[in-house]
């Protein structure tokens, strides 16, 4: 039932996405949600509110919005396609052709140097749970594929898939996972795809190999992945693909999953709408727990926000509430992206869904172009 759930809903949201573009934002705890949901809030029901509420809070992992990306197709291999770019890599590296279908990819070139790839330790990369996925053509027996500091490895011993990782437990402990599987990678000339997920609602951490799950481990449920927060993740570590100059990675991305603890606010639809000379942000709940107040803001890059309104909340509520606020300066001809910051006294503030819209003067228009986002379904 709840995969037919899962199914209809993106179904309906492929109509929708000409219409609006929802992605999710971050708390000042790591709470993170991913919420792609726009209702016909005139029809909404209790019923419908919680078969909404599970989807939002259940869905599937692989759905989470994107860190960081290196597609490679571009000729500096620190350059990400999405997120923040790398601040190191090793002299040698360089982009190549024979990628994954034929498109660029990297190599190690012809040093014995590793790739070690460097991205700098940012607070988006502190998840509850952690999604990896890269294309890889295996030529060598050791390295590293994603690792930050001494609690986080994926990589490669002796030929055969590691993995370690750390969760947080109650009052301050942690646990660790710290093990070399028993699949050993193919050594030929083909890229295969391998993932590593960890998700914090079913406490559960998996690798894959072109989808086919070869390891996984269960822990206990509702627990979020440990950080360093000084740590950086460096991809390819030691990776020198046997001093081949061959393409050996490609397509590597790092996103968030589900969040662990279930968020004070159940949002049922946030839009914008041009009226006359102005725009009208409207939004509705279904439920509030101690929201003290309603912060809209804007931004013209997704990046940095303005504060440009502040509207009472209910406080606590579980019956459907509506809310607008009157944008009186909107950005003509430009995307401008509108962001909900509802204030919550346990967690401070917390930041959900964020909508790109073009207010164009007697031609209105909801904007959908990820090509304009800074990230591909990312904040």
């Amino acid at each position: 039932m709840a995969r037919k759930l899962k199914l209809r809903q993106r179904q309906k949201m492929s109509l929708m996405h000409k219409a609006i573009f929802v992605t999710a934002g971050t708390s000042i705890m790591g709470l993170a949600v991913y919420l792609t949901v726009v209702m016909n809030t005139s029809n909404v029901t209790d019923s419908r509110a919680g078969a909404l509420t599970n989807m939002i809070q259940g869905y599937d992992v692989n759905n989470g919005e994107v860190i960081c990306a290196f597609d490679w197709n571009g000729d500096d291999p620190t350059k990400a396609s999405k997120g923040p770019d790398a601040i190191k890599v090793s002299p040698f590296a360089v982009v190549m052709s024979e990628g994954v279908e034929g498109t660029n990819g990297l190599s190690a070139g012809k040093g014995k140097d590793g790739i070690d790839l460097t991205i700098p330790t940012d607070n988006y990369f502190n998840t509850d749970g952690i999604d990896i996925s890269f294309d890889y053509k295996r030529l060598d027996d050791n390295c590293d594929f994603i690792s930050r500091g001494r609690y986080f490895n994926f990589g490669m011993k002796n030929g055969k898939l590691v993995i370690a990782y750390r969760v947080n437990l109650e009052k301050g402990r942690s646990y660790s996972v710290n093990e070399t599987t028993n699949y050993e990678l193919v050594k030929d000339n083909d890229f295969r795809n391998y993932r590593f997920v960890y998700n914090p609602n079913t406490g559960k951490g998996e690798i894959m190999v072109d989808d086919v799950v070869v390891w996984n481990y269960q822990g206990p449920k509702e627990r979020s992945m440990f950080w360093k927060n000084s740590d950086n993740i460096v991809i390819a570590k030691n990776m020198n693909g046997g001093g081949t100059d061959k393409t050996i990675l490609d397509n590597f991305i790092i996103r968030s999953t589900t969040h662990v603890q279930q968020l004070p606010i159940t949002l049922l639809s946030f839009q914008a709408e041009a009226r006359d000379h102005h725009v009208m942000v409207s939004w509705y709940t279904s439920r509030e727990t101690d929201i003290d107040s309603f912060v809209v803001e804007r931004s013209v890059d997704a990046i940095e926000y303005q504060k440009i309104g502040v509207v009472k909340a209910n406080g606590n509520s579980e019956v459907l509430r509506a809310y607008a606020f009157v944008d009186k300066t909107p950005l003509e001809n430009k995307i401008a992206y509108y962001r909900l910051m509802p204030s919550n006294k346990p967690l401070k503030s917390i930041a959900v869904p964020i909508i790109g819209y073009r207010y164009r003067m007697n031609h209105p228009e909801t904007a959908f172009n990820p090509a304009d986002y800074p990230a591909d379904t990312v904040k």
